[in-house]
């Protein structure tokens, strides 16, 4: 078996037309991840978002690329916040993506989609501004200034989670995965 939180090199062979595992091994182990339960839920939380919106067999560098660099950044990081602020840039980089980005990134109430009332987010003028600089790719600001407390990162999250649900069919859900409505 094969460690899901593990980067893992595998050797095929095509036999008739059928791909055969002939060897893995594995390349990084991510045991930063491993050892932390707030890690893990980030890891499975972006592993179901994967899940979801990922054909079988297709192949997308660019997806691939950021999960490697955000699994490697959430190994050794150990702040709260930040690992917040990762979410957002990933979804953020799904959403460009899926072809999926606003018309105009200033125009904050195309976020707003139709979502069922309980999943509505409200947004105020720090979540707003935290969506405007992400969106201009200058997420340092955030990143610098802590008056983005994370409970406005995590409005945001849920923004373009609310988005990414409507425009592509998912049911992307981080209250669920992430802050502790899942029940064991």
């Amino acid at each position: 078996a094969v460690d899901i939180l593990s980067l893992t090199d595998f050797q095929f062979y095509k036999k008739n037309d059928s791909l055969i595992i002939s060897n893995f091994s594995t390349v990084k182990d991510y045991i930063g991840i491993k050892s932390d339960i707030d890690k893990i839920n980030i890891a499975f939380y972006i592993f179901s978002i994967l899940n979801q919106i990922l054909v079988e067999n297709g192949r997308n560098r660019k997806i691939y690329e950021v999960l490697e660099k955000t699994l490697d950044y959430l190994n050794t990081s150990n702040d709260e916040r930040k690992n917040y602020l990762l979410i957002l840039f990933f979804l953020n980089t799904l959403i460009k993506e899926e072809g999926i980005s606003l018309e105009d990134n200033s125009n904050m109430e195309e976020l707003q989609v139709v979502v069922e009332t309980q999943r509505k987010v409200e947004i105020d003028d720090n979540v707003k501004r935290i969506l405007q600089y992400l969106f201009e790719d200058n997420l340092k600001v955030v990143i610098n200034d802590e008056k983005y407390k994370i409970n406005y990162i995590r409005k945001a999250i849920l923004v373009l989670e609310n988005y990414i649900n409507f425009h592509l069919d998912t049911n992307i859900n981080a209250q669920k995965i992430l802050w502790g409505a899942l029940l064991w």
